[in-house]
């Protein structure tokens, strides 16, 4: 499913509030200079409980950190860059996500080795108690994909039709989802 950028903060938002929260790993794919890097810099800032420990890792520039065994919000940036070594560790630290703990991992789906896996081959088979999210990142100006007819807004309105952060129609409103409304 593809999100707007406020939904996507969301779910990690709610992990880093609360110990107890079941792990998240999100996805974030866009070309480059879509604002991937940006956006896990919004993440990194994003409010959390006290003694939440916070890692940046940068594929192809960095051999990364090591599993820090407290709640984490692992935030990768250009995973396309990562070498089979680097994507083994990654695998690893998602595999051992813990409660409380997040990751946002961002990459070019263009520059993918193998195309449509982020962490390469084969496919993981990720944790039954791993919520997986991918936001796809999409040209100012342009509409990202949904599914189905639009019907609310993620930016909060309770009224269909209206975003409660802004005056724009369904269709202008950069919030717009088809899979917020639930009827």
């Amino acid at each position: 499913m593809t999100q707007t950028r406020g939904s996507a903060l969301r779910p990690l938002a709610r992990v880093l509030t609360d110990e107890r929260a079941e792990p998240v790993l999100l996805f974030v794919e866009g070309a480059a200079g879509q604002g991937k890097s940006h956006l896990l810099q919004e993440l990194a800032d994003l409010p959390g409980r006290k003694g939440t420990v916070r890692v940046r890792w940068q594929c192809g520039a960095d051999t990364g950190p090591s599993d820090e065994g407290t709640p984490t919000l692992w935030l990768v940036d250009d995973v396309h860059r990562a070498d089979e070594d680097a994507l083994r560790r990654l695998r690893r630290v998602l595999e051992g996500l813990g409660p409380g703990s997040a990751a946002a991992v961002s990459y070019r789906p263009e520059e993918l080795p193998v195309p449509g896996l982020p962490l390469g081959g084969p496919p993981m088979t990720y944790p039954s108690r791993l919520t997986v999210l991918r936001h796809r990142l999409t040209p100012p100006g342009t509409r990202n994909a949904s599914v189905g007819p639009p019907r609310r807004c993620w930016a909060g309105s309770a009224r269909p039709g209206r975003c409660a952060d802004c005056t724009n129609s369904p269709v202008e409103c950069p919030g717009w989802s088809s899979t917020s409304w639930p009827y």
